[in-house]
């Protein structure tokens, strides 16, 4: 395994040129162009960006609309998703990942760890449109449960103890927290953490459910249950980093609950390391749908929003729109971020 990665956001990218300007250059992204220069010369606009690659040949990156492309000097493109592997100002090999906004900087790992990725899945903002309460008292005491692949029998949840996320109508939940000292901020939750090496996968399923006053010891045993149904439903761990049985996992875990109508939402996500690219892929378990495309209007509701509150946003994130138990209606965002 790799040390952790020292990495960074940074709007600029510094970077040596190829060929006949083997120069310390810095570049930004503006307007739909690399915006770049060099000591003593002017700024210059433009698709194309030259550099030193990591083995010291002369390579392009072209920015494409929603992402760059990277091909060897001469060559077609051979290489998408926003990945400029480039030889930097201090003569050390360097990674920019492109995420729309920013560049995301790290250094070249070993050789042996090339393309290990740390990542993270978060739920960074919850939205209530609908509580499964009707009347004067309809707040709900929204919880989690998630578990993952890496480890079968460790579903955990979110917030710990009897503690709750308290939720009214047409309300956003984070940052706000309430259960056993009320006020207390709750960092936002975080699903699953780990390294995937390369053609590594995992899957995390989630349940969230309004608690409603039950009995706690009860909700903690649906957690411990769990893992028999799991030892019987894999049976082999080949299994275990697909999609399709996590989203049993997640639809019996709803089972498990006292009252399958408090369960507000479900989702399953799978992250695979596709050759140092991270991939991820989001299911509705239980009464949901997947938002993914930047385009639609729900997206663009809620992505302009979240931008002031995460300046990181990165592009590893799709929303769940949940209509659960009670008419109840939730929106998730499960977003994947590499550390």
């Amino acid at each position: 395994m790799s040390t952790p990665i020292n990495a960074h956001y940074s709007p600029i990218l510094n970077y040596v040129g190829w060929a006949a300007e083997p120069v310390n250059w810095t570049a930004r992204v503006e307007g739909g162009q690399f915006k770049h220069t060099a000591p003593g010369l002017p700024e210059r606009a433009g698709r194309v960006l030259n550099h030193k690659g990591w083995d010291g040949s002369d390579w392009t990156a072209e920015l494409r609309p929603s992402e760059i492309v990277t091909y060897p000097a001469g060559k077609a493109a051979q290489a998408s998703a926003g990945t400029i592997k480039y030889i930097s100002h201090d003569g050390n090999p360097y990674e920019s990942r492109w995420n729309g906004a920013q560049f995301y900087h790290k250094p070249r790992l070993s050789q042996s760890n090339d393309n290990e990725l740390r990542v993270s899945l978060y739920i960074p903002h919850v939205r209530c449109n609908r509580t499964t309460e009707t009347g004067p008292n309809n707040r709900d005491e929204l919880y989690l449960v998630a578990g993952s692949s890496a480890a079968p029998l460790g579903f955990r949840r979110f917030p710990s103890n009897d503690g709750y996320y308290g939720a009214t109508n047409e309300t956003d939940l984070w940052p706000r927290f309430e259960g056993e000292v009320v006020g207390v901020v709750q960092s936002t939750p975080q699903l699953w953490s780990g390294r995937l090496s390369v053609g590594q996968s995992v899957v995390v399923s989630c349940v969230a459910s309004e608690q409603d006053n039950k009995d706690i010891q009860g909700i903690t045993k649906v957690i411990s249950d769990i893992g028999d149904f799991i030892v019987g439903l894999f049976g082999t761990k080949s299994q275990q980093n697909e999609i399709g049985p996590w989203i049993d996992v997640a639809r019996r875990l709803t089972d498990f609950m006292d009252d399958a109508d408090d369960a507000v939402g479900a989702f399953v996500v799978r992250l695979a390391n596709n050759d140092g690219v991270l991939e991820m892929e989001v299911r509705s378990a239980v009464g949901g749908t997947v938002i993914a495309e930047e385009g639609s209007p729900a997206w663009k509701e809620r992505y302009g929003y979240l931008k002031t509150r995460f300046p990181h946003f990165g592009p590893h994130v799709r929303y769940i729109d949940c209509h659960g138990g009670e008419n109840s209606h939730y929106l998730f965002l499960a977003q994947a971020a590499i550390e």
